[in-house]
């Protein structure tokens, strides 16, 4: 049971903690309206259901729509120098660590304050509902952290000569941020239809020319052009074994690196024609690098 004056207590601090107004400030205020959504959100419980309460939870709602608001302005700023140029590669990373602070590392797991930076960056609508029927070894949509992404980017430098594509892409963070890291033309293959046109509407919000999204199977999509290849367990067993031999045959036209995380990376080490780049064995929560045999 939650108790009112500490409620009200940590209401005043916030009220009152005037260094949530500075812009820089994200992560603290990420932390703030973290507080305020748990508060907002226990009002449903019958021992909280008193006058009381109701008023602080009033409070809550204003706090939560002043820090909003701050933020709103933030990102329309940021986007907007994304789209004139002046917010990619390394001012981009710079961005990241003035608003965010350091990555939390290869060893976090789960999501972090990056990964609430990034979706109010890329995805200020709201979400699309689904409209295609997942298969049986099809995975649940779940973004990939953010973090990872600037893992990827560490491990695998990508330059102006590589097709970075993102199998299963989901509303498209991966290519989004590949796109504002890095030189690499990034594209994102996804099923859904709904998140294909989101993520592609995100991409051209943001002007990003060289980041694009196509709706199609990832058993049918062509991967002629790609070099680099990220899978964030999209999908599972024979799902999986059918896009790992088309990009079998694309490795015998040409080295490719895979890079997988998550579940399917022990299907993924099975690959007799790949080569892990590092001796250790595939971990869920943990990156793998795959380069193919020559």
């Amino acid at each position: 049971m939650l108790d009112l004056d500490k409620i009200q207590h940590t209401l005043k601090a916030i009220e009152h903690d005037s260094s949530l107004e500075a812009a820089q400030q994200f992560k603290q205020r990420a932390a703030a309206l973290d507080a305020l959504e748990f508060l907002l959100a226990v009002g449903n419980e019958e021992h909280l259901s008193t006058q009381a309460f109701y008023e602080l939870q009033d409070t809550a709602e204003q706090l939560r729509q002043r820090l909003e608001a701050i933020d709103d302005i933030v990102f329309a700023g940021l986007r907007a120098d994304i789209r004139r140029g002046a917010c990619r590669g390394k001012a981009f990373r710079q961005c990241i660590e003035r608003y965010v602070g350091s990555s939390s590392g290869a060893t976090a797991v789960g999501y972090d304050t990056l990964d609430i930076f990034c979706s109010k960056l890329f995805h200020s609508a709201a979400t699309p509902a689904i409209t295609t029927a997942r298969e049986p070894e099809m995975i649940a949509y779940q973004p990939t952290p953010a973090r990872i992404v600037l893992e990827l980017l560490a491990q695998v430098p990508l330059t102006s000569a590589d097709v970075f594509v993102d199998i299963g892409a989901g509303l498209g963070r991966v290519p989004l941020m590949v796109g504002l890291l890095s030189d690499a033309r990034a594209v994102g293959i996804e099923i859904e239809a709904a998140y294909c046109h989101y993520a592609q509407a995100c991409a051209s919000d943001l002007r990003l020319s060289d980041v694009s999204f196509f709706h199609t199977d990832a058993r049918a999509a062509d991967y002629s052009a790609g070099t680099v290849f990220f899978l964030y367990t999209p999908f599972l067993g024979s799902i999986l074994n059918a896009v790992l031999k088309k990009l079998h045959i694309e490795a015998a036209r040409r080295s490719i690196t895979i890079v997988s995380y998550g579940p399917c990376s022990d299907q993924v080490a099975q690959q007799r024609w790949l080569q892990a780049s590092a001796q250790q064995a595939p971990h869920t929560d943990r990156l793998a690098v795959f380069v193919s045999a020559t």
